[in-house]
């Protein structure tokens, strides 16, 4: 058998063919195709999203918790100047005593408002902004023991007679 008869034999089954079931059947293809691909997207991008998630989640959560250590460093540092016997003198009591109570409602806002077997059912955005204020509060009440004393000790003059 020739080769050119075996493209007669061929080409004449596809004319036997009926063409509306060959057009269904790729039209059925597509729409398989499609709905495959429809469905392997949608699982893609979940765990696509998903993983992009996670990765926003870690650094935000990262970034929280440094803010969270930074402030609760900071405390412990402050809270073990004002109580060291060395200081007492040169700090007034009264801001001492608002210091402190400052402190207390930082340590406070940390220990019982997060939830830290489940961080999920906490708001970490309005806690992260009460411990904020508070941290500004702090500041501006150490800024004035800060500038009481830098006003003392600039009446004090250096004598650098030879």
């Amino acid at each position: 058998m020739s080769l050119n008869e075996n493209k007669n034999e061929e080409l004449q089954d596809y004319r036997n063919v009926d063409n509306s079931d060959f057009l269904d059947d790729i039209i059925n293809l597509e729409k398989n195709i499609y709905e495959e691909s429809l469905e392997k997207g949608q699982l893609l991008g979940d765990r696509l999203g998903k993983e992009e998630g996670y990765q926003f989640g870690i650094s935000y959560g990262r970034k929280i918790g440094e803010e969270i250590g930074e402030t609760l460093g900071f405390c412990f540092y402050l809270k073990k100047y004002l109580n060291s016997s060395t200081n007492n003198n040169s700090i007034e009591q009264a801001i001492k005593e608002k210091l402190l109570i400052t402190i207390q409602q930082i340590e406070d806002i940390i220990n019982n408002n997060i939830s830290w077997e489940e961080p999920g059912k906490t708001n970490l955005e309005e806690i992260l902004e009460n411990l904020r204020n508070k941290k500004k509060l702090l500041e501006i009440r150490l800024k004035k023991i800060v500038t009481n004393k830098n006003v003392t000790n600039a009446y004090q003059t250096d004598n650098y007679t030879f």
